[in-house]
């Protein structure tokens, strides 16, 4: 069974958070590529939390989910739990 799936791209955001391709010609050019990858869609994801203030940061907008503090340092463990799992 073929699915068709349609993305809507914002051009703007690709920009900001380009692909990086899983072709792999020089290790070592791959993970400077991906270092920087990681270090600037960190920063994007780091200017979101400096739109809280501080005391939303331990709050909890719903029961279900933790508070948003948790998410900081989530994003980043998930992003490397995933580099050490693709070696």
């Amino acid at each position: 069974m073929n699915r068709t799936v349609e993305h809507h791209h914002d051009h703007d955001h690709d920009e900001l958070l380009p692909s990086i391709s899983v072709i792999v010609e020089d290790a070592k050019e791959k993970r400077a590529e991906i270092y920087k990858a990681f270090n600037e869609s960190f920063d994007l994801y780091d200017h979101l939390f400096d739109l809280v203030d501080d005391e939303g940061h331990f709050m909890r907008a719903d029961p279900l989910r933790h508070p948003l503090i948790f998410y900081l340092g989530h994003t980043a463990a998930f992003y490397m739990n995933k580099l050490i799992s693709a070696r």
